[in-house]
């Protein structure tokens, strides 16, 4: 049943309206058409409905923050993938490639120049040492060129793999200076996509550089150590690969000694193993004259107890040995009562007062060599058979046998040695201005 005054729905029999609190008599609700009622009923229902709708009235769904930056990072990472492709389409194009190596030649900037250059595998061919070899001579550029704007590749060709770029340069005169660039593809693409182009290396780079060196010395270059895997088989010298152009600072290690670092002056031609003149601390200085003065006593030692040359050929460089055997042996026979077939000569040697130094060192064919000089007062004791029988190649047999000394003579020395095996060895060794003292004149002592 629906109320007679407001048309609200109520339930059968209710004896007031809920909507409008109209007393709900029978009558009354027989007067009403079924016309009125059913339009009742459709406005109370569509009432109902409006009513259902404003109860849900929600407003429209917006997009969460979540999906926004779900959303804003797609735009991002796809702009920097059209940025990647942009970028590295140009970089992959040669003639930027020749741009950019000639504005960074003009601009004296070596670390941009090093990053142009397809360079060889070698481990010695590092940015620091080409900054260090090339950044005065890029800065010693004409001073207009310095003030570049741009470099402008112009013609260019294509072939195999190479490309040669015409490279035109404004500088801020008005005029132009022109360029030859040449460039090789890498056999490496740049992130699979992009082909590689650098500068050809050829003017800065010489390959195959021989150092010869001693199995026990190790070479650094430019304060870098030269890796023991470029050693030779022999183990006689190293094999670099490649090596930038230019004067290039050595340092020689062992463990008895370090070299101060020798410039080589020769822009590697051939090879950078000699060195004219080469410089040691003092401390290492004064091991070495040690070790010369030990070697002329050993020697000494070895004529005076009869040694053989086989004995103590350890002491004397390899490269020399036949030479210094021989000498070895006619010293013996001629200067040392031990050995001489007479039983005459030299019986004590006395070295007092000695001063060293090291007249020359240098390095040849990789061999450290010292020539040592040695200041002393010397005195020798020996058996003669008579006066002045001591002269080297020769002797005279005079009677009677006598002894004598000839005692405090100023004396210099000189020994040569090198480097060898992890030692220092005789190169040359000729005991001439301390055997030749032993003369019986009338400056000496004799004893009958």
């Amino acid at each position: 049943m629906f109320c007679y005054k407001c048309g609200h729905e109520l339930e059968d029999g209710a004896l007031f309206c809920e909507a409008c609190g109209a007393k709900q008599d029978k009558a009354e609700q027989g007067k009403q058409s079924p016309e009125k009622e059913n339009v009742i009923s459709q406005e109370s229902n569509a009432s109902q409905h409006n009513t259902a709708d404003n109860g849900n009235n929600n407003p429209k769904k917006k997009l969460s923050k979540k999906w926004i930056i779900i959303i804003a990072e797609a735009v991002v990472a796809l702009g920097l993938v059209i940025a990647f492709f942009a970028v590295n389409i140009h970089k992959s194009n040669y003639k930027v490639v020749a741009e950019n190596y000639t504005n960074a030649c003009i601009m004296g900037n070596a670390g941009k120049v090093y990053d142009t250059l397809y360079l060889p595998d070698s481990k010695m061919l590092t940015k620091e040492s080409f900054i260090r070899q090339y950044s005065n001579l890029l800065n010693q550029s004409d001073p207009e060129l310095a003030q570049a704007v741009k470099a402008e590749a112009m013609d260019s060709n294509e072939q195999d793999g190479k490309a040669i770029v015409q490279v035109r340069t404004f500088v801020s005169s008005g005029n132009y200076n022109y360029s030859s660039v040449e460039l090789v593809r890498e056999d490496k693409n740049r992130f699979l996509f992009f082909p590689s182009w650098k500068v050809d290396s050829t003017n800065y780079v010489k390959d195959n550089v021989k150092v010869a060196a001693d199995p026990s010395i190790k070479v650094y270059i430019d304060d870098m150590e030269v890796p023991e895997e470029y050693r030779t088989k022999d183990k006689t010298s190293y094999e670099i690969p490649a090596l930038f152009k230019g004067n290039h600072s050595y340092v020689f290690k062992s463990d008895d000694f370090t070299t101060l670092p020798v410039v080589d002056p020769v822009y590697l031609e051939d090879s950078a193993s000699n060195a004219s003149q080469i410089y040691y601390s003092e401390e290492d200085q004064k091991k070495i004259i040690e070790s010369a003065f030990s070697l002329v006593q050993d020697a000494i030692n070895a004529h005076l107890t009869g040694k053989s040359f086989d004995s103590i050929e350890s002491m004397f460089a390899k490269r020399f040995m036949p030479t210094s055997k021989k000498i070895y042996d006619d010293v013996s026979e001629y200067y040392y009562a031990k050995t001489n077939p007479l039983g005459v000569g030299i019986t004590e040697v006395s070295m007092k007062n000695v001063e060293g130094s090291i007249y020359k060192s240098a390095i040849y064919e990789g061999r450290i060599t010292a020539s040592v000089t040695l200041d002393m007062v010397v005195s020798n004791k020996g058996v003669s058979r008579g006066y002045n029988i001591m002269s080297r190649g020769h002797l005279t047999y005079n009677e009677p046998l006598i002894e004598g000394v000839d005692a405090n003579n100023k004396t210099q020395q000189t020994v040569v040695i090198e480097y060898e095996d992890g030692h220092w060895v005789i190169s040359v060794l000729d005991l001439g201005a301390i055997e030749g003292y032993y003369k019986f004149d009338s400056n000496a002592t004799l004893t009958p």
